[in-house]
């Protein structure tokens, strides 16, 4: 997901509920750019699924793994995901 800096350090929120989202001070000036669903994982390195296709999962650290479906804002060097549906319940 693009952080609207560029490279370099990105932090990244999870939140349980727009409610949540919309009391974070942290959220100010974030846009919604997408929402994504189903079951996948948040990497500490950005290149970390390319390095695990080549065989180097030491360069792979998960850091959070999401269940459900998602909208996704950014803005200055930050992403978050706020948690729409929760579907680790329904595995």
């Amino acid at each position: 997901m693009p952080n609207i800096g560029g490279d370099g350090t990105t932090a990244v929120r999870i939140y349980d509920s727009n409610a949540e989202f919309s009391k974070d001070h942290w959220t100010t000036g974030m846009k919604f750019i997408s929402s994504v669903q189903g079951e996948f994982n948040l990497f500490e390195y950005d290149c970390a699924f390319e390095d695990l296709r080549r065989g180097k999962p030491e360069n792979a650290t998960i850091l959070a793994t999401l269940n459900g479906r998602y909208g996704v804002y950014h803005g200055n060097w930050k992403v978050a995901f706020v948690q729409w549906e929760d579907w680790s319940a329904n595995q």
